[in-house]
């Protein structure tokens, strides 16, 4: 017999579980699989060229428009406290 379960703020949960079998079998698929397993190092070279291709598209740093925005609310900031203290 398990204990009573006291009442918890968090809820600790298992995680679910999913599983799919296979329905069937298809030996024709499993050798054209294996076969263009050969013609995977272009597949390979292909993600790897997209990924860098993608990820020079992207902006970081200062230029990304992050900074501006920090340097406006830094501002705004100090706007304001500069006014509490000197004029209110």
């Amino acid at each position: 017999m398990q204990a009573p379960r006291l009442p918890s703020l968090f809820k600790s949960r298992k995680p679910q579980t999913f599983d799919l079998p296979t329905r069937y079998y298809d030996p024709l698929r499993e050798k054209h699989q294996r076969l263009s397993g050969e013609q995977s190092g272009n597949e390979e070279k292909r993600v790897r060229d997209f990924k860098s291709h993608w990820q020079k598209g992207r902006r970081t740093g200062w230029t990304s428009g992050r900074g501006l925005r920090l340097g406006v609310i830094l501002a705004a900031l100090f706007a304001a406290a500069w006014w509490l203290l000197f004029y209110a």
